[in-house]
Parts: C-alpha cells; sequence; structure tokens
C-alpha cells in the first residue's frame, strides 16, 4: 500500500459523502417544492379537504399524472406530505405546516 492510501482517513471520507448527498437532495427538494407551489399542487391539496389519489390531483391541477406521482414521491420522503398505503391517498403533513384555505 502507498503512503498516500494509508493516509487517508476513511471516517472523513464518509463523512464528506454524506454531507454531499444530503446537500444534493435538499437541493433537488427545495426545487420541487417551488414547482409544487407554482403548479398549484399544495394549494389543491388544502382545497380537497380531504386525502387525495394521484390522479385526482393531477386533474384538478391540470397536470401529468405520472408526474405528479414522482413529485408526491420526493415530497412524502421529506415530510411534507403524508401517504396512506391502504388508501393509496396522499395529503399534506399536519405535523409540518399548514395552508391556508
Amino acid at each position: 500500500m502507498s503512503q498516500q492510501a494509508q493516509g487517508i482517513d476513511q471516517n472523513k471520507i464518509q463523512q464528506f459523502m454524506k454531507k454531499a448527498v444530503g446537500d444534493i437532495a435538499g437541493g433537488s427538494t427545495a426545487m420541487l417544492v417551488i414547482i409544487g407551489e407554482r403548479l398549484g399542487l399544495y394549494r389543491a391539496m388544502a382545497q380537497a379537504n380531504n386525502p387525495v389519489l394521484v390522479k385526482e390531483l393531477a386533474d384538478k391541477t391540470g397536470t401529468v399524472e405520472r408526474l405528479v406521482r414522482e413529485w408526491l414521491g420526493n415530497q412524502v420522503a421529506s415530510g411534507y406530505i403524508e401517504y396512506d398505503p391502504s388508501s393509496r391517498k396522499y395529503r399534506l403533513s399536519r405535523t409540518r405546516f399548514s395552508i391556508s384555505r
């Protein structure tokens, strides 16, 4: 093993990679929050008063169902939206924030 390879601190590399991945994911989520606001996705969910199916949300906002499903997946993973697998419906997270109607 070379002297250079022996001097590498694997823990520091792992910490760096964890931070880099977190920063990239955060940036992507931030852009998707802006997209959700501009397309009226959050507002449509708030006005629905009940959890919604992907198709319902896409129809209400005039957007593409497949892309709304991808957006919702990110928002669920980020904690902004909650998903109920038994009903396959989504709703704004009550614990994170509320949007005035």
